[in-house]
């Protein structure tokens, strides 16, 4: 009788509650890293720091290469973000492919281990 319910279980509710956890999991990764939001606002500048420009042409050559610089700086590190959040993502989406292909497949192996060992 409990091996009957664990079937049942293993195979019905238990693996809709793994598909369920994976899911979750990825679109909170998503969201945390938010991608989406780092690609619109890729050439913003880092941390909205900006200078002012001058009236002379010292402090309006200064403020372009402040802004400029503030730029790169901000680019450099939504870049980093996003490669390596999507990084993060392809390897994430490998491993719960690789649990969800296991997952039906672990009662059988725990089954026939034991003839494997006795072979």
């Amino acid at each position: 009788m409990l091996l009957i319910e664990f079937v049942s279980w293993w195979y019905g509710r238990g693996f809709i509650s793994f598909f369920n956890k994976i899911t979750t999991f990825v679109r909170t990764l998503w969201n945390k890293l938010s991608i989406p939001a780092l690609a619109k606002t890729l050439f913003s500048p880092w941390k909205r720091i900006t200078s002012s420009y001058g009236k002379s042409v010292s402090e309006i050559s200064r403020a372009v290469i402040d802004n400029t610089v503030s730029r790169l700086v901000g680019f450099t590190i939504r870049v980093s973000v996003i490669l390596g959040g999507l990084i993060a993502m392809l390897i994430l989406i490998t491993l719960a492919l690789l649990g969800l292909i296991f997952w039906p497949l672990t009662p059988l192996i725990i089954l026939l281990l034991p003839i494997g060992v006795l072979l």
